[in-house]
């Protein structure tokens, strides 16, 4: 858990870190501005120096979470495109959907029709939790969509990812719950 969120803070929202290194500075350059010391200055040094660090391993690490919500954010854009190749490139060979739509094609063919048949307009994904461990990771999702024949509605599903070779797949589907777009409750 402490390992989580030290990943976390320094890797992927290090906005906390970096308010409390300027909090640092900032006494620093206090403390210089009243003794114009190398000694009163070392505080600020050192959290100019902590803050660049911080910058530079937030940005060339990639996280498993950052990986998958990019992959999120590429099927979403995929299905407002309607390019299902994208959608069945993140589908892993050995992928489980819901009720009759259980293999990859069935699914693939279900979300093709579905676009149509309802028109659809938009899609977003918005991740309500994410939790990634070894080569497994477990998602609550949900997809807001707007639709030219049923307005606006939002379905959340449980989504388990698994680490493969070629990257971060979905491997099994769970769902959906429906609701109303507006709807505040969120289960």
């Amino acid at each position: 858990m402490f390992m989580e969120a030290l990943q976390t803070a320094l890797f992927e929202n290090p906005l906390g870190i970096y308010i409390a290194l300027a909090i640092v500075a900032v006494l620093g350059l206090i403390s210089y501005q009243n003794w114009r010391t190398f000694k009163s200055a070392w505080l600020t040094i050192v959290a100019l120096i902590a803050g660049a660090t911080v910058f530079t391993v937030s940005t060339l690490v990639v996280t498993d979470r950052e990986k998958i919500r990019a992959a999120c954010d590429e099927i979403a854009k995929a299905l407002n495109n309607r390019n299902m190749l994208i959608v069945e490139h993140f589908l892993d060979r050995d992928f489980t959907g819901q009720g009759r739509y259980k293999s990859r094609k069935q699914t693939l063919a279900r979300l093709a029709r579905d676009l149509k048949d309802y028109r659809i307009t938009s899609v977003e994904l918005k991740i309500l939790n994410l939790n990634a461990r070894d080569d497994l990771a477990t998602m609550l999702v949900r997809s807001d969509i707007k639709s030219k024949t049923i307005g606006a509605i939002w379905l959340k599903w449980r989504v388990v990812w698994i680490k493969q070779p070629k990257g971060w797949l979905v491997y099994k589907v769970k769902g959906p719950e429906i609701g109303p777009a507006d709807a505040e409750n969120e289960k």
